[in-house]
Protein backbone atom coordinates (compact mmCIF):
# COMPACT_ATOMS: atom_id res chain seq x y z
CA UNK A 1 0.00 0.00 0.00
CA UNK A 2 1.30 3.45 -0.80
CA UNK A 3 1.06 6.18 1.64
CA UNK A 4 0.51 9.75 -0.06
CA UNK A 5 2.81 11.96 -0.35
CA UNK A 6 1.76 15.75 1.43
CA UNK A 7 2.90 19.29 0.73
CA UNK A 8 4.34 21.18 3.68
CA UNK A 9 1.54 23.13 5.10
CA UNK A 10 4.21 25.86 3.79
CA UNK A 11 2.86 25.77 0.45
CA UNK A 12 -0.75 26.46 0.97
CA UNK A 13 -2.33 29.94 1.73
CA UNK A 14 -5.72 29.74 3.40
CA UNK A 15 -8.25 32.72 2.29
CA UNK A 16 -11.40 33.70 3.42
CA UNK A 17 -13.89 36.43 2.55
CA UNK A 18 -16.64 38.41 4.11
CA UNK A 19 -19.17 39.51 1.57
CA UNK A 20 -21.81 41.97 1.13
CA UNK A 21 -24.03 39.26 1.55
CA UNK A 22 -24.48 35.80 -0.19
CA UNK A 23 -26.85 36.15 -3.28
CA UNK A 24 -25.66 36.31 -6.17
CA UNK A 25 -24.61 39.80 -7.06
CA UNK A 26 -23.17 40.21 -3.53
CA UNK A 27 -19.66 41.38 -3.20
CA UNK A 28 -16.33 40.98 -1.36
CA UNK A 29 -16.39 43.05 1.27
CA UNK A 30 -12.71 42.00 3.32
CA UNK A 31 -10.42 39.62 2.13
CA UNK A 32 -8.14 37.47 4.47
CA UNK A 33 -5.03 35.14 4.31
CA UNK A 34 -3.06 32.86 6.76
CA UNK A 35 -0.20 31.09 5.78
CA UNK A 36 2.29 29.25 7.85
CA UNK A 37 6.05 30.63 7.35
CA UNK A 38 9.20 28.62 6.73
CA UNK A 39 9.85 29.02 10.81
CA UNK A 40 6.18 27.68 11.50
CA UNK A 41 4.82 30.46 12.64
CA UNK A 42 1.05 31.63 11.80
CA UNK A 43 0.92 34.60 9.49
CA UNK A 44 -2.17 36.45 8.41
CA UNK A 45 -2.98 39.80 6.82
CA UNK A 46 -6.80 40.93 5.87
CA UNK A 47 -8.31 44.20 4.67
CA UNK A 48 -11.56 45.59 3.78
CA UNK A 49 -12.05 46.45 0.00
CA UNK A 50 -13.46 49.69 -1.25
CA UNK A 51 -16.94 49.24 -3.17
CA UNK A 52 -16.08 48.87 -7.20
CA UNK A 53 -18.47 51.32 -9.13
CA UNK A 54 -19.71 47.74 -10.93
CA UNK A 55 -21.01 46.68 -7.75
CA UNK A 56 -24.64 47.35 -7.00
CA UNK A 57 -25.22 49.09 -3.75
CA UNK A 58 -28.63 47.33 -3.53
CA UNK A 59 -26.81 43.93 -3.01
CA UNK A 60 -25.90 45.03 0.85
CA UNK A 61 -27.49 42.91 2.97
CA UNK A 62 -28.08 44.35 6.58
CA UNK A 63 -28.57 40.35 7.57
CA UNK A 64 -25.11 39.95 6.38
CA UNK A 65 -23.59 43.31 8.05
CA UNK A 66 -25.17 41.54 11.50
CA UNK A 67 -22.88 38.94 11.30
CA UNK A 68 -19.42 40.06 10.20
CA UNK A 69 -20.04 43.19 11.69
CA UNK A 70 -18.62 45.63 9.38
CA UNK A 71 -20.55 48.96 8.29
CA UNK A 72 -21.12 49.44 4.63
CA UNK A 73 -19.73 53.12 5.48
CA UNK A 74 -16.43 51.58 6.66
CA UNK A 75 -15.71 50.38 2.76
CA UNK A 76 -15.69 54.40 1.91
CA UNK A 77 -12.23 54.78 2.93
CA UNK A 78 -11.00 51.18 2.33
CA UNK A 79 -8.26 50.42 -0.32
CA UNK A 80 -9.35 49.74 -4.03
CA UNK A 81 -9.97 46.45 -5.81
CA UNK A 82 -6.51 47.01 -7.63
CA UNK A 83 -4.37 48.26 -4.49
CA UNK A 84 -5.97 44.90 -2.75
CA UNK A 85 -4.87 42.55 -5.37
CA UNK A 86 -1.52 43.20 -5.66
CA UNK A 87 -1.19 43.07 -1.85
CA UNK A 88 -2.99 39.78 -1.87
CA UNK A 89 -0.74 38.64 -4.67
CA UNK A 90 2.05 39.48 -2.40
CA UNK A 91 0.55 37.50 0.54
CA UNK A 92 -0.35 34.97 -1.92
CA UNK A 93 2.99 33.46 -3.54
CA UNK A 94 2.88 31.49 -5.10
CA UNK A 95 0.80 28.68 -2.45
CA UNK A 96 -1.60 26.78 -3.22
CA UNK A 97 -5.17 28.86 -2.22
CA UNK A 98 -7.48 26.72 0.50
CA UNK A 99 -10.72 27.83 1.16
CA UNK A 100 -13.55 26.77 4.06
CA UNK A 101 -16.43 27.79 1.71
CA UNK A 102 -14.83 27.49 -2.25
CA UNK A 103 -18.70 27.68 -3.97
CA UNK A 104 -18.19 31.56 -2.59
CA UNK A 105 -14.99 32.27 -2.48
CA UNK A 106 -13.98 31.42 -5.88
CA UNK A 107 -17.08 33.88 -6.71
CA UNK A 108 -15.57 36.98 -4.60
CA UNK A 109 -11.93 36.14 -5.72
CA UNK A 110 -13.30 36.41 -9.05
CA UNK A 111 -15.15 39.64 -8.75
CA UNK A 112 -12.53 41.16 -7.03
CA UNK A 113 -9.58 40.11 -10.08
CA UNK A 114 -12.10 41.44 -12.46
CA UNK A 115 -12.79 44.92 -10.73
CA UNK A 116 -8.83 44.91 -10.03
CA UNK A 117 -8.17 44.47 -14.03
Amino acid sequence: MMIPSFEPLTHYAFIDFEASGLGRGSWPIEIGVSRISGSGKVETWASLIMRHATWLPENWSPAAEDVHGILLCELEQAPPAERVIREFKKQVGNRLIVADAPEFDRGWLEKLLAAAG
